[in-house]
């Protein structure tokens, strides 16, 4: 099986990388780095699934134009392509409480990017939906790290939905979708994927 891993240097990506190359089940894993994310995209990408994992922060991007672009328009603009390549099935990572009609900008970009995979026609759309992301993180994020101190010790007393969920269990979610995907659209919400 040929695999597309979008944003493998990301929490999730990185973990979800590291977990198909060691699962005999996938062949080719292609892992394009930013400079490559621009079309004209290479020939020889065909692969049977997309396992998309990118995304960034508004100060990272630099502006919400910026943010909007690798959240939502790269990540669309790759799987319409590589649909008219053969490709049938993507899954890719969103966020919890993503809605298109959102009065959070952030929520809203997610809500629009799931949309917008959703009018492409994909035989299997997986759109998974974690909450705070719990594993190492190359860079430092204030909030999210004042966020962990505060929900891991009290994990047992959030409810599923909203608790962290570890970068390994979102790619094990999505590593299992890829070997046993279902038809039409489906969700994955955080309440199934945390441990």
């Amino acid at each position: 099986m040929e695999v597309l891993v979008l944003g493998s240097t990301g929490l999730v990506g990185t973990a979800l990388t590291s977990m198909l190359r060691s699962d005999p089940a996938f062949g080719t894993i292609r892992t394009p780095g930013r400079a490559e994310l621009s079309a004209p995209y290479p020939h020889d990408w065909k692969p049977d699934v997309i396992m998309c994992c990118l995304g960034t922060t508004i100060k990272r991007a630099g502006s919400q134009a910026a943010f909007e672009e690798v959240d939502r328009h790269i990540p669309v603009r790759i799987a319409r392509a590589m649909y008219e390549r053969g490709c049938r099935h993507c899954i890719v990572v969103s966020a919890i409480a993503s809605d298109i009609n959102s009065r959070i900008f952030y929520s809203r970009v997610k809500g629009a990017m799931e949309a917008d995979l959703r009018s492409i026609g994909f035989t299997s759309l997986t759109i998974v939906r974690p909450s705070l992301l719990l594993g190492h993180r190359r860079e430092f994020r204030l909030g999210e790290r004042l966020s962990m101190l505060i929900m891991v010790p009290l994990a047992r007393l959030i409810p599923a939905r909203w608790r962290g969920v570890r970068d390994t269990d979102v790619a094990a979610a999505m590593i299992a979708d890829a070997l046993h995907p279902v038809p039409g659209i489906r969700f994955i919400e955080n309440a199934e994927m945390v441990g």
